[in-house]
Protein backbone atom coordinates (compact mmCIF):
# COMPACT_ATOMS: atom_id res chain seq x y z
CA UNK A 1 0.00 0.00 0.00
CA UNK A 2 2.85 2.36 0.91
CA UNK A 3 4.68 1.61 -2.36
CA UNK A 4 1.51 2.23 -4.36
CA UNK A 5 1.07 5.66 -2.74
CA UNK A 6 4.71 6.57 -3.47
CA UNK A 7 4.31 5.47 -7.08
CA UNK A 8 1.12 7.52 -7.52
CA UNK A 9 2.78 10.61 -6.02
CA UNK A 10 5.74 10.17 -8.38
CA UNK A 11 3.44 9.90 -11.40
CA UNK A 12 1.47 13.00 -10.32
CA UNK A 13 4.66 15.02 -9.84
CA UNK A 14 5.99 13.92 -13.24
CA UNK A 15 2.76 14.89 -15.00
CA UNK A 16 2.71 18.29 -13.27
CA UNK A 17 6.30 18.98 -14.36
CA UNK A 18 5.51 17.84 -17.93
CA UNK A 19 2.47 20.10 -18.13
CA UNK A 20 4.44 23.10 -16.80
CA UNK A 21 7.26 22.52 -19.29
CA UNK A 22 4.78 22.12 -22.16
CA UNK A 23 2.93 25.30 -21.17
CA UNK A 24 6.18 27.28 -21.05
CA UNK A 25 7.17 25.98 -24.49
CA UNK A 26 3.78 27.03 -25.87
CA UNK A 27 4.25 30.65 -24.71
CA UNK A 28 5.25 32.96 -27.59
CA UNK A 29 8.83 34.16 -27.30
CA UNK A 30 9.07 37.84 -26.46
CA UNK A 31 11.54 40.43 -27.63
CA UNK A 32 12.96 42.73 -24.96
CA UNK A 33 13.81 45.99 -26.64
CA UNK A 34 14.25 49.67 -25.78
CA UNK A 35 10.93 51.39 -26.26
CA UNK A 36 8.81 54.49 -26.15
CA UNK A 37 5.72 53.68 -24.11
CA UNK A 38 2.63 55.87 -24.21
CA UNK A 39 0.54 55.46 -21.09
CA UNK A 40 -2.45 56.95 -19.30
CA UNK A 41 -1.71 59.58 -16.70
CA UNK A 42 -1.50 58.14 -13.18
CA UNK A 43 -0.63 59.21 -9.67
CA UNK A 44 2.80 57.59 -9.67
CA UNK A 45 4.22 58.90 -12.94
CA UNK A 46 3.19 62.20 -14.47
CA UNK A 47 4.52 61.47 -17.96
CA UNK A 48 5.04 64.78 -19.73
CA UNK A 49 7.56 63.81 -22.40
CA UNK A 50 6.25 64.58 -25.87
CA UNK A 51 7.74 62.30 -28.48
CA UNK A 52 6.84 62.49 -32.20
CA UNK A 53 6.40 58.70 -32.18
CA UNK A 54 3.40 59.09 -29.87
CA UNK A 55 1.30 59.96 -32.92
CA UNK A 56 2.41 56.76 -34.66
CA UNK A 57 1.46 54.68 -31.62
CA UNK A 58 -1.96 56.25 -31.17
CA UNK A 59 -2.81 56.13 -34.87
CA UNK A 60 -1.78 52.47 -35.04
CA UNK A 61 -3.84 51.62 -31.95
CA UNK A 62 -6.83 53.87 -32.76
CA UNK A 63 -10.26 52.30 -33.27
CA UNK A 64 -13.08 54.35 -34.84
CA UNK A 65 -16.65 53.09 -34.78
CA UNK A 66 -19.30 55.33 -36.31
CA UNK A 67 -18.80 58.72 -34.60
CA UNK A 68 -16.72 57.52 -31.65
CA UNK A 69 -12.94 57.24 -31.29
CA UNK A 70 -11.51 54.60 -28.96
CA UNK A 71 -7.95 55.33 -27.84
CA UNK A 72 -5.63 52.50 -26.87
CA UNK A 73 -2.08 53.02 -25.64
CA UNK A 74 0.96 50.96 -26.55
CA UNK A 75 4.70 50.43 -26.89
CA UNK A 76 6.99 51.45 -29.74
CA UNK A 77 10.18 49.45 -30.28
CA UNK A 78 12.99 51.89 -31.05
CA UNK A 79 15.35 49.46 -32.86
CA UNK A 80 12.76 47.57 -34.93
CA UNK A 81 9.83 50.01 -35.33
CA UNK A 82 7.40 47.48 -33.86
CA UNK A 83 4.19 48.83 -32.31
CA UNK A 84 2.17 46.75 -29.85
CA UNK A 85 -1.21 47.96 -28.60
CA UNK A 86 -2.95 47.40 -25.31
CA UNK A 87 -6.15 45.34 -25.65
CA UNK A 88 -8.01 47.75 -23.37
CA UNK A 89 -9.31 51.19 -24.30
CA UNK A 90 -7.76 54.00 -22.25
CA UNK A 91 -10.40 56.58 -23.15
CA UNK A 92 -13.01 57.28 -25.80
CA UNK A 93 -14.90 60.28 -27.13
CA UNK A 94 -17.44 61.23 -29.75
CA UNK A 95 -16.80 63.75 -32.50
CA UNK A 96 -19.59 65.98 -31.20
CA UNK A 97 -18.78 69.66 -30.57
CA UNK A 98 -17.97 70.83 -27.02
CA UNK A 99 -20.84 71.03 -24.54
CA UNK A 100 -21.60 74.20 -22.62
CA UNK A 101 -21.57 73.25 -18.94
CA UNK A 102 -21.56 75.15 -15.63
CA UNK A 103 -18.14 75.61 -14.04
CA UNK A 104 -19.61 75.04 -10.57
CA UNK A 105 -17.93 72.10 -8.89
CA UNK A 106 -14.96 72.13 -11.26
CA UNK A 107 -11.31 72.59 -10.26
CA UNK A 108 -9.09 75.04 -12.12
CA UNK A 109 -5.38 75.37 -12.83
CA UNK A 110 -3.40 78.11 -14.57
CA UNK A 111 -0.06 78.37 -16.34
CA UNK A 112 1.78 81.26 -17.94
CA UNK A 113 2.80 81.25 -21.59
CA UNK A 114 3.30 83.47 -24.57
CA UNK A 115 6.56 84.89 -25.82
CA UNK A 116 7.56 86.35 -22.47
CA UNK A 117 5.47 84.03 -20.25
CA UNK A 118 3.23 86.96 -19.31
CA UNK A 119 -0.07 85.55 -20.61
CA UNK A 120 -2.12 83.34 -18.31
CA UNK A 121 -3.95 80.26 -19.56
CA UNK A 122 -6.43 78.53 -17.26
CA UNK A 123 -8.72 75.53 -17.60
CA UNK A 124 -11.41 73.85 -15.52
CA UNK A 125 -11.90 70.11 -15.08
CA UNK A 126 -14.67 68.08 -13.47
CA UNK A 127 -16.13 64.60 -13.72
CA UNK A 128 -19.47 62.80 -13.77
CA UNK A 129 -18.93 59.10 -13.15
CA UNK A 130 -16.20 58.03 -15.55
CA UNK A 131 -16.75 61.00 -17.87
CA UNK A 132 -14.21 63.81 -17.53
CA UNK A 133 -14.93 67.32 -18.82
CA UNK A 134 -12.22 69.94 -19.32
CA UNK A 135 -12.99 73.47 -20.42
CA UNK A 136 -11.86 75.90 -23.05
CA UNK A 137 -9.05 78.25 -22.05
CA UNK A 138 -9.71 81.38 -20.02
CA UNK A 139 -7.33 83.97 -18.63
CA UNK A 140 -6.65 84.13 -14.91
CA UNK A 141 -8.35 87.54 -14.39
CA UNK A 142 -11.51 86.10 -15.99
CA UNK A 143 -11.70 82.92 -13.90
CA UNK A 144 -14.55 84.19 -11.74
CA UNK A 145 -16.46 85.86 -14.58
CA UNK A 146 -17.77 82.74 -16.28
CA UNK A 147 -20.66 80.67 -14.95
CA UNK A 148 -20.60 78.38 -17.99
CA UNK A 149 -17.95 77.39 -20.52
CA UNK A 150 -17.53 75.00 -23.45
CA UNK A 151 -16.20 71.64 -22.18
CA UNK A 152 -14.75 68.68 -24.06
CA UNK A 153 -16.16 65.43 -22.67
CA UNK A 154 -14.20 62.17 -22.55
CA UNK A 155 -15.08 58.71 -21.21
CA UNK A 156 -12.07 57.59 -19.18
CA UNK A 157 -11.52 53.88 -18.51
CA UNK A 158 -8.52 54.11 -16.18
CA UNK A 159 -8.40 55.12 -12.52
CA UNK A 160 -8.25 58.92 -12.41
CA UNK A 161 -8.99 59.36 -8.72
CA UNK A 162 -7.23 62.53 -7.53
CA UNK A 163 -6.16 63.55 -11.04
CA UNK A 164 -8.68 66.28 -11.92
CA UNK A 165 -6.24 69.06 -11.06
CA UNK A 166 -3.58 67.34 -13.15
CA UNK A 167 -6.04 67.18 -16.05
CA UNK A 168 -6.84 70.89 -15.68
CA UNK A 169 -3.13 71.76 -15.50
CA UNK A 170 -2.30 69.70 -18.57
CA UNK A 171 -5.20 71.28 -20.48
CA UNK A 172 -4.00 74.77 -19.55
CA UNK A 173 -0.46 73.81 -20.58
CA UNK A 174 -1.70 72.57 -23.95
CA UNK A 175 -3.60 75.82 -24.51
CA UNK A 176 -0.42 77.78 -23.69
CA UNK A 177 1.28 75.86 -26.53
CA UNK A 178 -1.49 76.95 -28.95
CA UNK A 179 -2.97 73.43 -29.18
CA UNK A 180 -6.59 73.60 -30.33
CA UNK A 181 -7.33 70.23 -31.99
CA UNK A 182 -9.75 68.26 -29.74
CA UNK A 183 -7.98 64.94 -30.30
CA UNK A 184 -4.54 66.41 -29.60
CA UNK A 185 -5.86 68.19 -26.51
CA UNK A 186 -7.17 64.91 -25.13
CA UNK A 187 -3.88 63.16 -25.86
CA UNK A 188 -1.96 65.79 -23.91
CA UNK A 189 -4.47 65.77 -21.04
CA UNK A 190 -4.90 62.02 -20.55
CA UNK A 191 -1.68 60.38 -21.74
CA UNK A 192 2.04 60.87 -21.90
CA UNK A 193 5.09 58.95 -23.00
CA UNK A 194 8.22 57.71 -21.32
CA UNK A 195 11.36 55.90 -22.41
CA UNK A 196 12.10 52.47 -20.96
CA UNK A 197 15.35 50.51 -21.39
CA UNK A 198 13.48 47.25 -22.03
CA UNK A 199 9.87 46.47 -22.95
CA UNK A 200 8.47 43.06 -23.92
CA UNK A 201 7.20 42.67 -27.47
CA UNK A 202 5.41 39.70 -28.95
CA UNK A 203 5.78 40.11 -32.73
CA UNK A 204 3.21 37.44 -33.51
CA UNK A 205 0.63 38.76 -31.07
CA UNK A 206 -1.13 41.94 -30.12
CA UNK A 207 -1.17 43.18 -27.29
CA UNK A 208 2.23 43.44 -25.60
CA UNK A 209 3.04 41.77 -22.32
CA UNK A 210 2.70 45.01 -20.36
CA UNK A 211 -0.89 46.20 -20.18
CA UNK A 212 -1.14 49.95 -19.65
Amino acid sequence: MHLSRVFLLFVAAFLALFNLTFAMEMQPSSLLQPCISIQPLNQQSNHTMLDPREDSILLHCLIIQATTAFIRVGNYSVPQNIISCSPTVAYSYSFDPPKTLPVQGAVSECVFGGRDNSVSFCAFAKSEGNVVHFSAAVSQPDLDKFKKLPFLSTTVNFDFNGLLRAFAFRAATAFSKSVTDPGELRRRVFTGSAKYPLCPFFPATDPPCRLM
